[in-house]
């Protein structure tokens, strides 16, 4: 059977092998019942107990580890964040949709502000070919295409423009909810 010492200052100690791995499995088990006590407090309610080992050191346990066990209260401190469904994340979801309605609205701005550019370079584009229609009935006919043609591209336009703005009035109204 092999021996070990354990040599401190004051004292020396001579254990076998079998009894540093008893001592070392129950650590393990100490260790686990510990952390799952202050893990869990459904368990940190549950009874642990005290004793001594046979070199006086204490050993934790979930049953009575000896005629002397004595019944420990395990108190677990709350970290005051609520991690289940107990939590009150309506204000957070108030936020994070006002946000997300903001977002929107910005986009549908820009959306706007694009729609509004790209209908008066088309309408500048067309006012362009109508200087350089003739005083002829065959210019006055292209001049008329020209105008009606126009009138379409302000039509499409402002209508794209219209339903931007109603999606806007729209995402305020459901924000001031």
């Amino acid at each position: 059977m092999m021996h070990f010492s354990i040599a401190r200052q004051d004292t020396t100690h001579s254990f076998n092998a079998k009894t540093l791995t008893r001592v070392a499995v129950l650590r393990n088990k100490v260790t686990a019942v510990c952390l799952l006590a202050l893990s869990c407090p459904l368990l940190a309610t549950a009874q642990v107990y005290k004793c001594e080992d046979a070199n006086g050191k204490p050993v934790f346990s979930d049953r009575p580890c000896g005629a002397d066990a004595e019944t420990v209260d395990v108190k677990v401190r709350s970290s005051g964040i609520s991690v289940g469904p107990s939590g009150d994340f309506s204000r957070v979801r108030e936020d994070m949709q006002r946000r997300e309605i903001e977002r929107k609205i910005a986009r549908l701005d820009q959306d706007i502000e694009d729609l509004e550019d790209e209908r008066d370079r088309r309408l500048d584009a067309i006012a362009k070919k109508r200087e350089q229609a003739n005083n002829n009935l065959a210019g006055a006919t292209w001049e008329q295409s020209l105008a009606t043609e126009m009138a379409s591209v302000s039509q499409d336009y402002n209508a794209r423009i219209t339903a931007k703005r109603s999606e806007i009035n729209r995402l305020r109204d459901r924000a001031d909810r």
